[in-house]
């Protein structure tokens, strides 16, 4: 996972895996109780444990489900209209492109929309709560998030893409 998380475990891993194994060998049934980012989860799957990740917060899920549950490159089998649809690139490439590219490419190419992202963390939003506008992200790339968590929206609803598309798309 390429991101940094505050509250992350990253630094620990070795020390958690160490104090783990002295509990429950490889191959073990290990719940990891507010999993967060995923990160110990998916260092103990990778050492060999059986790994039950839980955490309230739903991108958590999202972040779990790609830890875990992500053993292939994604096919996206069902989104063959979005991915051939009008108005995406048509950008040459040197090489061909997986489908995975392909739809970063086209959900890339959606058009922004005015909605939570940008009401909520742009500096041109009002946020509902009434509080003074945020400036997390410019107006701009607000606008572009929302497009985009649209149109995966959309294509989660549609059954375009499964649980564990839709967590990568959202993930990434």
């Amino acid at each position: 996972m390429g991101y940094r998380y505050i509250g992350s475990k990253a630094d620990l891993i070795q020390e958690i895996l160490l104090g783990i194994a002295e509990a429950a060998p490889p191959g073990s049934h290990v719940a990891d109780l507010m999993s967060g980012t995923g990160r110990v989860a998916a260092a103990l799957r990778q050492h060999g444990y059986q790994v039950t990740a839980a955490d309230v917060m739903t991108y958590s899920l999202h972040h779990a489900r790609v830890a875990l549950l992500l053993n292939e490159p994604p096919k996206f089998e069902n989104a063959s209209e979005f991915l051939e649809r009008d108005g995406n690139p048509r950008q040459k490439h040197l090489f061909h492109q997986n489908r995975y590219e392909r739809m970063i490419e086209a959900i890339n190419s959606v058009e922004p929309v005015r909605g939570y992202f940008w009401r909520e963390f742009s500096r041109d939003g009002r946020p509902r709560n009434g509080a003074d506008p945020r400036n997390y992200f410019s107006p701009d790339n607000a606008q572009k998030i929302d497009g985009i968590r649209g149109a995966i929206l959309v294509l989660a609803n549609s059954g375009s893409i499964t649980e564990l598309d839709h967590s990568l798309l959202i993930h990434d």
